[in-house]
């Protein structure tokens, strides 16, 4: 059996001459100081200070997933507000009841906030919110 570089070759010589692409990916070092993250609000920053301290979180997965978690808790506390605010409840275009997009939200970010804490295997059962 021939293989496609045999059964056509005057595709072969093209094959060969595809660009090759390279990608750099530069994000930058992770957060390994006792400097909290200054996107995270302000009970975010107090938070990620209190677990970084207290479980002497300085490497660079742990801050990543440290960070994961209190940027969930934000996310949380975020859908929380607007859902006290406007309802547990939205109306569709046709006017029938349906869940607030931000129930969704808080659903999934505390599921990986949860997963984060885990994954830090810090040792608590249910964060304290």
């Amino acid at each position: 059996m021939q293989n496609l570089c045999e059964r056509f070759p005057e595709r072969a010589k093209s094959l060969t001459q595809i660009p090759r692409y390279t990608i750099n990916y530069d994000i930058g070092e992770p957060n390994m100081t006792s400097e909290t993250p200054s996107h995270l609000t302000d009970k975010g920053q107090e938070l990620f200070s209190k677990l970084q301290q207290d479980y002497d979180i300085f490497d660079p997965d742990g801050v990543v997933l440290l960070t994961a978690a209190v940027e969930c808790f934000d996310r949380v506390n975020e859908c929380r507000g607007i859902i006290a605010k406007e309802g547990l409840t939205d109306l569709d275009r046709f006017g029938q009841s349906r869940p607030h997009p931000c129930v969704k939200i808080e659903r999934d970010a505390r599921a990986q906030m949860l997963a984060s804490i885990r994954a830090l295997n810090l040792g608590i059962e249910t964060p304290v919110m």
